[in-house]
């Protein structure tokens, strides 16, 4: 039996609001596409449900925030074409370590999570990557920005707010999930937060 719920399929370009009663459906036949997404109640708008925000701070965490490394959009360093800050970031690390299997692989690769996946696979030494990918991270962040208008003005219109990606990593993120209450609080930040720095630096270079 199907409670009382609200969802969505999402059909082509069209994302169709289905709402279950009971054992029936009923497909909301106010259906609206992809590009009225940024209208949306922001309950139900992706973009907005992986932020959340005070007068001081910014979180994010998943692929629909502009901030996210997941993000898919088009970014060229080095004469060479990316989907995305993830894929160039995973690439330089399998080329680092002179894998090239995995570096072309991950090129190959067409979604963020797969090629964070490979690129979990490369072997490193840990603290000296760290040195450099933070480097690696910084240019292709960087990059994403200055190339994308839409952006770039999203990142700026950030403001001052301290910005960190709730996750659970220690290194790139704040050391807590979205749903943790205590993420908004900067000051009990267990991660180190490195992206959410990066964003902070890039802001204040396209200042």
């Amino acid at each position: 039996m199907l409670t009382s719920a609200l969802f969505w399929i999402r059909i082509t370009k069209l994302i169709l609001p289905i709402r279950t009663n009971g054992d029936k459906l009923k497909v909301d036949v106010n259906s609206c596409g992809v590009d009225d997404i940024p209208n949306l109640p922001s309950h139900l708008n992706p973009e907005k449900a992986c932020t959340k925000r005070t007068n001081d701070v910014m979180v994010f965490f998943g692929k629909h925030s502009p901030l996210s490394n997941f993000l898919e959009c088009s970014l060229t360093l080095d004469g060479a074409q990316y989907t995305g800050v993830e894929q160039r970031y995973q690439q330089k690390k399998a080329e680092w370590a002179k894998n090239d299997k995995l570096a072309q692989q991950i090129i190959s690769a067409t979604y963020p999570a797969k090629q964070k996946y490979l690129g979990d696979k490369v072997k490193v030494d840990d603290e000296t990557w760290k040195t450099i990918g933070l480097i690696e991270m910084f240019n292709a962040v960087k990059a994403k920005f200055v190339q994308n208008d839409k952006l770039k003005k999203y990142l700026l219109a950030t403001g001052s707010l301290s910005l960190g990606e709730a996750s659970t990593d220690s290194f790139w993120g704040i050391g807590s999930t979205l749903q943790n209450p205590q993420s908004l609080d900067a000051a009990i930040w267990t991660g180190n937060n490195h992206l959410g720095k990066i964003l902070m630096r890039v802001r204040y270079e396209l200042k």
